[in-house]
């Protein structure tokens, strides 16, 4: 008797462990798919969701920056199951209250993937970026730039403001950085650093003389830089001229930065930190990654040799699409004429299409898929607005 009762426990364990797991994998292809509908980049949007069956009953939890997810998920979870409980904020959190924004404070930071020093970069934010803040977790604020870009940052990397202050920042007249790197002085003691200093950093202005800017930092901070090494923030956005020649020349400023993943500075490049930084510099915005890059600009033929390439065209390469797989883009960089083009890999560099060439780089010819052309059409350049918010995308 004993026996039996003991199997027949046995059987009802697995059984329920058996729809358990079923129901488990149910659930995540619903979430899957709510999530490919509502949120197919993670880089611009989030749905964090975490489901677990505790006593018999689903525990959903998590987090979405898209309301019409969340009212998906609840449709699908009236017919899944009677036994679910849904906790899932829409974000930005109400916990954080009415200080939703913030400015970056320093020259560079690193933005990462998720909370936490040891998570992979995401990408860099610069000194005057604005950011819309999201949800805390600890010392990490999950925040979205305003090219959309969601990542994570730590907290004492920014200002945070409410709205009021948030719209007195972007009203002050501002001054960027315009050399390559450097540093402010404190107004007290001169020989004192109160900062270093990147190209595109924004401050605002609080006074001029005739060789330097007295300048504040968003947390506050006053400093002195010298009027060699930036300009007020109109002056820059009037001159600036996106041509060929312009573009190749500051490519070329460049040269020998190292390559850092997620890098968009002199301090360090990826592939699409440097193209997007080259752009930006003459004054048009581009996407961050070179995936979203290479939506940009006219598509131009190749057949005939590179021929038909101008100086400024931008170079994708990655994996070839077939019938078992999508094609993938995993590196972009600039053409700068003569089968050559320049690049951020191990360090930004000059490469060749061209065998006889020293610069010869046999490896990217042959993940080589296509180029765009981004010069003539139709894109977004820069206003005054865009770029004090954010300094260099």
């Amino acid at each position: 008797m004993k026996k039996l009762l003991f199997f027949s426990l046995l059987i009802a364990t697995l059984l329920g462990c058996q729809q358990t797991e079923k129901e488990k994998e149910e659930l995540a292809t619903a979430l899957k798919n709510i999530k490919s509908t509502y949120v197919p980049d993670s880089r611009l949007g989030v749905f964090d969701i975490r489901a677990e069956k505790i006593e018999g009953k689903w525990e959903i939890e998590g987090s979405t920056t898209e309301a019409e997810a969340l009212v998906a998920l609840d449709e699908y979870l009236s017919v899944f199951s009677k036994d679910v409980a849904l906790s899932v904020k829409v974000l930005p959190d109400t916990a954080l209250g009415e200080e939703l924004y913030g400015v970056i404070n320093n020259s560079v930071i690193n933005m990462r993937v998720r909370p936490g020093f040891s998570s992979g970069m995401a990408k860099q934010g610069l000194l005057g970026e604005e950011i819309e803040l999201l949800e805390k977790q600890g010392g990490w604020y999950r925040a979205k730039t305003t090219d959309g870009y969601i990542s994570w940052i730590q907290s004492g990397a920014f200002t945070r403001m409410n709205a009021d202050s948030l719209a007195k920042w972007k009203a002050a007249p501002k001054v960027i950085y315009t050399k390559d790197y450097g540093n402010s002085i404190s107004v007290e003691k001169p020989t004192k650093q109160v900062s270093d200093l990147v190209y595109g950093n924004i401050v605002a202005l609080k006074k001029e003389t005739a060789s330097a800017y007295t300048i504040s930092y968003p947390d506050g901070r006053e400093a002195i830089i010298s009027k060699k090494e930036a300009v007020q923030l109109d002056q820059w956005l009037a001159s600036r001229n996106l041509n060929k020649e312009n573009l190749l020349e500051t490519a070329k400023t460049f040269m020998g930065v190292p390559y850092h993943w997620g890098g968009n500075s002199y301090k360090g490049v990826d592939c699409s930190g440097f193209t997007r930084s080259v752009y930006w510099m003459n004054g048009l915005e581009l996407p961050r990654d070179a995936s979203l890059q290479v939506f940009e600009g006219v598509e131009i033929d190749t057949a005939n040799n590179y021929v038909d390439l101008e100086v400024g065209d931008l170079l994708f390469f990655g994996r070839r699409k077939t019938e078992e797989q999508k094609e993938k883009v995993v590196h972009v960089g600039m053409w700068i004429g003569d089968g050559k083009f320049i690049h951020s890999q191990g360090q930004v560099r000059i490469s060749s299409f061209i065998e006889d060439d020293k610069e010869f780089d046999e490896y990217n010819l042959g993940r080589f898929l296509k180029v765009k052309r981004i010069l003539g059409n139709d894109q977004k350049k820069l206003s005054k607005e865009v770029v004090a918010q954010l300094s260099a995308k």
